[in-house]
């Protein structure tokens, strides 16, 4: 577009030619606009259809292969470690007869409710991981201890850590941990956000490989509380319900501003008569900003 040479005139000057010009110059520019409006939408309408990751879609038939890779995958536990997780639920049922650990009172249930969904989220911790041997591995807000005192039976090269805010849910993690011989488990007594800024004592900032939780808090909380955990290039891995979309939508400034990407969202295999769940896979791909976690309970109060 030429741009026209506008100069001051008085009244007298104007005339039926400079009216023109300028109808012309108006003419132009609201057509470049339009121009531009086009231009914005396509490009738009193009990274929302092609630059998205093609891994964030979900496959109808992925919810029944989930499925039979977790009764495989249980099926195939050596005999120690289905025993070691079998006096690990007799431990925490009769605990929970004075202790509040979960609402869960039935052995069966607890098999389905908490063995099957912890195990579950095994196949795609492995998967995203950048190694698999070794992992250091954080559960954040872990109650009865759940997922991450699974986790630890069934993969003993692992380090895993069961972090929660009540005292009596840790003592009773670090007694059952010793009681079946689960020496790769310790229960952390700590709030995520002191953790996840080293206060306190604490040595947890960007100090484990995977950080995962589980029915703990919606996404955007999660993310504060978790992605300090791990460094750039460590995953947190959040176990959420058939359709987490709207969490994601709402925690997608959160995320970015906490340093994580989505990787994908993966359906996870449930023995559970709701069927099959998900679990939300977050890259940390920048550091965190030094100012986060805020202190404790501003998160769950004021979710970015």
């Amino acid at each position: 577009m030429q741009v026209a040479h506008l100069h001051r005139s008085t009244g007298a000057d104007v005339s039926a030619r400079s009216r023109c010009d300028r109808a012309a110059i108006f003419e132009e520019i609201e057509n470049t606009l339009d121009l531009k409006w086009i231009i914005t939408a396509v490009l738009g309408t193009w990274r929302n259809e092609v630059q998205q990751p093609s891994s964030i879609s979900i496959d109808a038939d992925d919810g029944e292969e989930a499925a039979e890779e977790l009764s495989d995958l249980m099926e195939a536990l050596p005999v120690n470690q289905k025993k070691t997780i079998d006096d690990y639920l007799n431990i925490m049922l009769n605990v929970n007869k004075t202790l509040n650990l979960t609402a869960i009172r039935d052995k069966d249930d607890a098999y389905i409710r908490h063995v099957a969904d912890s195990l579950a989220l095994l196949p795609v911790i492995e998967k995203y991981a950048t190694h698999t041997n070794g992992l250091k591995v954080i559960d954040v807000g872990s109650g009865a201890g759940l997922p991450g005192m699974i986790l630890a039976i069934v993969r003993p090269d692992w380090s895993v850590t069961l972090l929660d805010t009540l005292g009596k849910r840790i003592n009773f993690i670090n007694s059952a941990a010793q009681e079946i011989g689960v020496g790769n488990a310790r229960g952390l007594w700590a709030r995520a956000e002191d953790a996840g800024k080293n206060k306190a004592g604490f040595e947890e900032r960007e100090a484990h490989d995977v950080v995962i939780a589980r029915a703990v808090a919606e996404m955007r909380i999660l993310a504060e509380l978790c992605l300090p955990l791990v460094p750039v290039g460590g995953i947190w891995v959040a176990a959420k319900g058939v359709d987490p979309s709207a969490e994601l939508a709402a925690s997608e400034k959160a995320i970015e501003e906490l340093g994580g990407e989505l990787v994908a969202i993966e359906r996870v295999g449930s023995q559970a008569p709701e069927g099959y769940r998900t679990a939300v896979i977050v890259r940390k791909v920048r550091p965190t900003p030094a100012k986060y976690p805020r202190r404790a309970g501003l998160p769950n109060k004021r979710p970015l």
